[in-house]
């Protein structure tokens, strides 16, 4: 998704902060799965990672590289790049991906509320660019935040 935002950021410079904080925000998090998964393979860490729905977690980041590949290829409005942005933001945390369960460790606790912080932060801020864009459009919001989102998970 970092790759996505960045995309927008050179798009859609009037959002310029929204997409570069977007994209930096994911690459945080990006970093921070890879230390957790780092510790686990040396087995410093440890714990059930089959509950992570994997092929969810590739469907939802395929559609993220295909929503990258077109902003880097085709034209699009601020609306667009916003809504497909507050879609991916709301399957993310629809997903379920960032739950901490009451036995784990302390080290994959915190990243995972970290990064659910940040996913319903990034989400807010989307949808309130979002919201305003529509206002001084004078358009229609193509999606609305608590609808079923095109972004389909696969079924666990």
């Amino acid at each position: 998704m970092q790759r996505l935002y960045a995309a927008y950021a050179e798009r859609f410079p009037t959002y310029g902060d929204l997409w570069a904080g977007l994209a930096a925000g994911k690459e945080d998090h990006a970093e921070w799965l890879q230390e957790l998964e780092a510790e686990a393979n040396r087995g410093a860490l440890r714990f059930d990672s089959s509950r992570f729905d994997v092929t969810a977690a590739s469907a939802l980041l395929q559609q993220a590289t295909e929503a990258a590949d077109r902003a880097e290829t085709t034209d699009m409005s601020p609306e667009e790049a916003l809504s497909t942005s507050l879609e991916l933001e709301t399957a993310l945390l629809d997903g379920r991906f960032f739950e901490v369960e009451k036995d784990d460790p302390a080290p994959l606790r915190t990243t995972l509320e970290t990064i659910l912080e940040g996913t319903e932060a990034h989400r807010r801020s989307v949808e309130e660019e979002f919201e305003e864009e529509q206002a001084e459009t004078g358009e229609e919001m193509d999606f609305e935040p608590g609808e079923e989102e095109e972004i389909e998970l696969p079924e666990e």
